[in-house]
């Protein structure tokens, strides 16, 4: 959990930024491919996180040129954002979850009106999902253990149909696509600049 290795929420939040800025295949490609994209995105989040680091050196060369002003690292900002990009989350996911009816009550009647769904609605379909999710999750990694290597894919675990959430939230299915369509990328959408970070739920497809 606290390996070095392991991707952090605004390390994937950039990668999907990156993936929807182009075509999406849904063609599962072979083993070598896979591990071969994955070994590239390592390297480039690697030297992603290099670019993050401030230059030391040009620091102290500053510093040696100007001693009276000192190097004040904290009010400067290539010393402040690795910090922040690779800092810890600031609550548990649960907690923006369940306190998300009580810091947008008074937003209520907006959402109600012109999105078609309160945020007592969002809040207890995002604990569906969750629960929905979690439960793909083991029964895809199950069924990977009873198939062929070269057919192993973790994408169906990731993947929900509309009707699955109103059956596992007990909230009718408008108001639950209504929630999804909030937080999806609408079909033909692309990301057309890399500055832009994906949030929400992440990628979704509705299971046919």
């Amino acid at each position: 959990m606290f390996s070095a290795d392991r991707l952090i929420r605004t390390e994937i939040s950039t990668l999907i930024g990156l993936m929807i800025q182009g075509e999406m295949d849904w063609r599962m490609p072979p083993p070598h491919v896979v591990q071969e994209q994955m070994d590239l995105t390592d390297a480039l989040l690697k030297e992603l996180h290099q670019t993050f680091l401030p230059s030391i050196p040009g620091a102290i060369a500053e510093l040696a040129k100007a001693p009276d002003k000192g190097l004040e690292p904290l009010g400067r900002g290539e010393f402040l954002r690795e910090a922040i990009f690779y800092g810890g989350e600031s609550a548990y996911s649960f907690q923006y979850r369940d306190f998300a009816p009580i810091k947008y009550a008074a937003d209520d009647s907006w959402l109600d009106a012109n999105r078609g769904f309160s945020i007592f609605d969002a809040r207890t379909i995002a604990q569906a999902i969750g629960r929905l999710q979690q439960d793909k999750l083991m029964n895809t990694v199950a069924h990977m253990a009873t198939i062929p290597p070269e057919r192993w894919c973790i994408l169906h675990g990731y993947t929900f149909s509309v009707e699955e959430v109103a059956a596992a939230s007990g909230i009718a299915e408008p108001t639950v696509e209504a929630v999804l369509n909030a937080f999806a990328l609408a079909p033909g959408e692309k990301n057309g600049s890399s500055e832009k970070i994906v949030g929400g739920f992440g990628l979704r497809q509705f299971a046919k």
